[in-house]
């Protein structure tokens, strides 16, 4: 379990903020932070599909986004999508 997961999981028990920095012996701001993105993440995806499930939402909250490198190729690729030939 990543410790962004542990962070909302504790909140979503109840714990206070300030109890989970000290617990997980992080900053309180980092915390504040964590139940931040979780929440704008939550509305994101409740939006999309208001059945989604709280475990759901948890991985997708703590899931690392995945980028599509297939097109980075060369430094002449660059510049050309940059508008430098």
């Amino acid at each position: 379990m990543t410790q962004k997961q542990q962070v909302i999981l504790q909140h979503l028990n109840g714990a206070s903020n300030r109890e989970i920095g000290r617990v997980m012996h992080m900053s309180k701001d980092t915390v504040n932070k964590y139940v931040n993105e979780y929440n704008e993440k939550r509305a994101e995806l409740l939006a999309q599909d208001p059945a989604m499930e709280r475990s759901e939402i948890i991985q997708a909250f703590v899931e690392e986004p995945q980028y599509d490198c297939r097109n980075r190729g060369t430094q002449e690729n660059h510049r050309r999508s940059n508008g430098r030939d």
